[in-house]
């Protein structure tokens, strides 16, 4: 990875995410820096798809609204990330 790694992350399905380099970063994933980096963001799930995460860990550690740094985000900035998506990547 080149350049500054941001603090916080949106993603859908973030708690699968995170609780995957945990689990396997220095394991059956090379623990490079760029891995350790990602695994110290504080990645929430987004607010549209967090309603139906009902895992305990993941109501307990992504919540959107219990993360700071995601203040700022709205629903359109999550359609913006859609719409820029299906724009580049499915043309």
């Amino acid at each position: 990875m080149s350049g500054i790694v941001p603090k916080a992350g949106v993603y859908d399905d973030g708690c699968h995410l995170i609780q995957y380099l945990h689990n396997h970063i220095g394991k059956d994933l090379t623990a490079t820096n760029a891995a350790k980096e990602l695994a110290q963001v504080k990645f929430s799930v987004d607010r549209t798809h967090f309603r139906n995460h009902v895992g305990s860990w993941c109501r307990a550690n992504m919540n959107p609204d219990d993360n700071p740094r995601m203040f700022f985000l709205g629903p359109s900035v999550l359609f913006l990330k859609h719409l820029l998506y299906f724009q580049f990547f499915t043309t």
